[in-house]
């Protein structure tokens, strides 16, 4: 592999026995994705102007994946640090607001007024529907959106609105 364009953020998959699927998912993501067989083989791409991660596995050949962190140089350029940051939470908004996007009408409309704290009864009564209704409303929006629980959901909807990862 060529060395990467220190402004081309890239993936690194080292030693995984699922590298083809890590890379395949991080390729659909949109991003740059490498796989590598051992530690040694990252070492050269641990530059202060590559911006970068690493999947590591802690079995690595050539040395412990837990022992890599050692190796890294810091710090790192902290424009690209920042850069990179703002690249990672505006990718963060933007998949609530995909997730958003694939609700249908109603599940908006529950999703907001289960992120505004309002009860099952209270949303069945505000959209004239049964509560029956409203629970597999709600439970299509958190499977939609992934969360996990309620909280999530209203962080994910702060997010949303703001702009500000959840």
């Amino acid at each position: 592999m060529l060395f990467p364009h220190p402004l081309e953020p890239v993936v690194f998959i080292v030693n995984s026995a699922l590298s083809s699927w890590v890379e395949a998912q991080v390729t659909a993501a949109g991003l740059r994705a490498s796989s590598l067989d051992t530690r040694p083989e990252l070492l050269p791409y641990l530059k202060p102007d590559t911006v970068a991660c690493a999947i590591l596995d802690v079995s690595l050949s050539g040395g412990s994946g837990l022992e890599l962190p050692g190796h890294l140089v810091l710090p790192c350029n902290s424009a690209s640090l920042v850069r990179v940051l703002k690249i990672a939470l505006r990718t963060e908004v933007d998949e609530v607001r995909a997730r958003y996007a694939r609700l249908t009408a109603r599940e908006r409309q529950v999703f907001e007024l289960v992120a505004s704290g309002l009860r099952n009864k209270q949303i069945a009564h505000q959209l004239n529907i049964s509560q029956i209704t409203v629970q597999i409303h709600r439970g299509q929006v958190m499977r939609k959106m992934a969360a996990r629980s309620i909280a999530s959901l209203v962080r994910m909807a702060d997010a949303r609105q703001t702009g500000i990862p959840a």
